[in-house]
């Protein structure tokens, strides 16, 4: 009967195992890793924390974003979510200063590397409109500094464009907490300097994870894939 009143409101039930639904796939991860915080890196405007809360979770999140027309959207989504923190900043594998180009329509894209030319040629909106020095900091010196345990279990978020290795990397032993990682990975390169999308795979796979769910972000006009998310999860978890 649900599904008949469903079809008829021009939706679709069906068991979570079998759906590929972005959101009904986020919901059993963290039904399946249970983790205590969440990590937004690369939050921009916080969609990504809206879709955790929209899946059930309550915990708290930090949202890790250098881009200045992304930090007061972010700030006002703290008033009303007393569980997330805003940390202006970038994250990366040291402690350092870096150039942030920041691009698009809205001047909501930012990265640490410089586009290619694939970059330009793909995305209208790509044009570079202003550039500026960010702070970047290791997320694991930030996790002792913030008084987060060993135990603590971990969700992991990273949508840096360009720049997941290193945030990765930035966890250091702290890489053992972490239940379950939500990535952007590159087949063809739109920053220069950004690894490719093998090299993040083989280093998730070194530390136990694996896939839940893998999604096309764009193509280039030949049809050929440009950039995937994917959702992994620690072998093992439930």
């Amino acid at each position: 009967m649900l599904k008949k009143i469903a079809r008829i409101m021009g939706y679709s039930l069906q068991k979570l195992r079998r759906s590929e639904d972005e959101g009904d796939v986020l919901y059993s991860a963290l039904k399946l890793t249970h983790p205590a915080l969440a990590l937004d890196c690369g939050a921009n405007k916080g969609a990504f924390s809206q879709d955790l809360r929209n899946a059930g979770y309550t915990g708290p999140i930090w949202c890790f974003e250098p881009n200045r027309s992304c930090i007061q959207i972010l700030n006002d989504m703290a008033k009303q979510d007393s569980s997330l923190r805003v940390f202006p900043l970038g994250t990366g594998s040291a402690e350092q200063k870096l150039e942030l180009q920041v691009a698009g329509s809205d001047g909501n894209m930012g990265s640490l590397l410089p586009q290619t030319a694939l970059m330009a040629e793909r995305f209208r909106s790509a044009h570079v409109r202003e550039k500026y020095e960010v702070s970047v900091r290791r997320l694991d010196e930030i996790l002792d500094s913030e008084g987060i345990g060993r135990s603590e279990s971990i969700f992991l978020k990273m949508d840096t464009q360009g720049f997941d290795c290193e945030t990765f990397k930035g966890l250091g032993d702290r890489v053992n907490q972490v239940v379950a990682v939500k990535t952007e990975l590159s087949v063809r390169q739109i920053y220069e300097g950004a690894p490719p999308h093998w090299e993040m795979l083989d280093l998730l796979r070194q530390h136990d994870f694996e896939p839940m769910l893998f999604s096309t972000i764009s193509r280039d006009f030949n049809g050929r894939m440009i950039e995937y998310d994917a959702l992994f999860v620690k072998t093992g978890g439930g």
